[in-house]
């Protein structure tokens, strides 16, 4: 099909769902597929390229003059619908937090591996859907973790509460046998 003289491309939409594994420090059993709830959109997966500037020199000020390739970050993010066992666990990886009230506050141990607390999760698309037959089946992250940067907010009213979730792709991790690869996408 075209629509004047753009050919258009092979489209896809479906739901995902996501199974995560996480590593014993978190107090989650590592052999134990978790199973994560609803999301509002589905996840999102973003990526942005990192670069050291050279933009300040004395022959032309802030002006960019080049730029230094230093790779590239990977994250996903949603918004959870859900308050279970999975997605609390994701979004305080380091430290005990129970936002559903009846609450205690842990700090976690200051100076610990960001892959010590990390999981793995596997987004499948839904059977049946056309994101199971169009487009990619399934994609899995052997090590991710929410972002250190990311200040969670939950509101505490008289609407519907959800969890905002980002969590960051790790590319390398000398403690455990994956090296190389931030994500594997089959489909």
């Amino acid at each position: 099909m075209a629509i004047g003289d753009f050919a258009l491309g092979q489209f896809s939409a479906g739901p995902y769902s996501g199974i995560a594994y996480f590593n014993s420090l978190t107090g989650l059993n590592p052999l134990t597929a978790y199973s994560l709830g609803l999301t509002q959109d589905g996840f999102m997966i973003g990526w942005a390229s990192m670069s050291e500037l050279l933009n300040k020199t004395d022959r032309y000020g802030n002006a960019l003059i080049e730029s230094f390739h230093q790779g590239t970050r990977m994250s996903i993010n949603c918004i959870f619908h859900e308050f279970k066992e999975t997605e609390l666990a994701m979004i305080t990886p380091n430290s005990v937090v129970d936002p559903t009230g009846t609450s205690y506050w842990s700090n976690g141990i200051v100076g610990s591996l960001g892959t010590d607390f990390s999981m793995s999760l596997t987004l499948t698309a839904r059977p049946n859907t056309p994101a199971s037959v169009n487009g990619v089946t399934s994609i899995t992250f052997p090590l991710l973790k929410c972002r250190s940067d990311y200040d969670i907010g939950m509101l505490f009213g008289p609407e519907h509460r959800v969890i905002p979730f980002m969590a960051d792709a790790f590319l390398y991790s000398y403690v455990s046998a994956v090296s190389g690869v931030a994500y594997a996408v089959s489909g």
